[in-house]
């Protein structure tokens, strides 16, 4: 029981940390009426002050207290080759990167960022093994309380809208905003997390479905397309499940098979909407310096390679 206890607690940290890192700069730029863009300046973002690391001193905590917490030897076979073979890989992406440093002529600053992108990626494969560690030892699914998540969303939503408020109504998923986060790229990430994060609970589908609707709001604020496109699968998942509950298995299955046909129809549709709806052009083909086209540039690199 005490272990159910202390994953709740750190799960509702890592959202809530997220959400108070720039939450007074947010708001005090509410209170005097300025119209954040995109992203919080430089200037809000020193402002923010001991604040600012309050994330990274998070990911530091977690990122050590997972390790020494793991039951490894509870663990299945599978679960335990996973956590062995990250820790291998792990080794020898800081063993790279070190030899680097030290054969480039490196400069200092540059290492600390890495170490700092290596220590986020670490505290989320932990979160993720304590997500296994708690199904397969406690038999509980249901990490936090609904409520609570359900209220962090909702207080997401209202600063949020307090920003379009206050930019004048401009035109939905077009003015991009920042909520209570650094930038709007990271406000839409967070809503497909807290969407995530909804589906895993045991609760009505369709206040899960009223949910996801709030979160799809959340990504459109945010003008995230990816954000948009993940959540309305979400919301698309749901349905299928409320069509589930409400009809036999044999009128889920035709259901099942009209839904899928339907979607097939109107997915280039839906594409073209949310790429309307946000104006920045194609999510595909329109990413100049964004992260599909380094993934395709890299990718490329590899095969160039001799």
């Amino acid at each position: 029981m005490v272990r159910i206890k202390f994953y709740q607690v750190i799960i509702f940290l890592a959202f809530l940390v997220s959400i108070l890192q720039y939450s007074s700069v947010v708001i005090n730029s509410i209170i005097a009426g300025k119209s954040v863009y995109w992203q919080l300046t430089d200037d809000m973002l020193k402002s923010s002050g001991v604040m600012r690391y309050v994330k990274d001193i998070y990911n530091l905590f977690i990122g050590l207290l997972w390790v020494f917490t793991l039951k490894l030897r509870k663990l299945p076979a599978s679960i335990k080759l996973t956590i062995i073979s990250y820790f291998l890989w792990l080794l020898s992406l800081i063993m790279i990167g070190i030899i680097v440093f030290l054969f480039s002529n490196t400069p200092l600053p540059l290492l600390i960022p890495g170490f700092r992108w290596l220590l986020l990626l670490h505290t989320g494969f932990g979160l993720f093994i304590l997500t296994l560690e708690l199904i397969y030892l406690s038999n509980q699914t249901d990490a936090l309380p609904f409520p609570l998540i359900f209220l962090l969303l909702i207080i997401n939503l209202s600063v949020t809208y307090y920003q379009y408020v206050s930019a004048g109504f401009p035109p939905f998923a077009r003015f991009r905003l920042p909520g209570l986060y650094g930038n709007g790229g990271t406000l839409g990430t967070a809503a497909v997390g807290f969407a995530i994060v909804g589906l895993s609970y045991n609760i009505s589908k369709k206040i899960l479905l009223i949910y996801l609707i709030i979160c799809w709001l959340l990504a459109g604020f945010s003008g995230s397309r990816f954000s948009l496109f993940a959540i309305s699968i979400c919301i698309i998942a749901i349905l299928l499940f409320i069509g589930y509950e409400s009809l036999s298995f044999r009128g889920f299955m035709g259901y099942l098979v009209v839904f899928a046909l339907l979607l097939l129809a109107s997915s280039s549709y839906l594409y073209d909407f949310i790429v309307k709806l946000a104006g920045r052009g194609d999510l595909l083909m329109a990413q100049k310096g964004g992260r599909l086209q380094l993934i395709l540039f890299s990718i490329k690199k590899l095969f160039d390679a001799p």
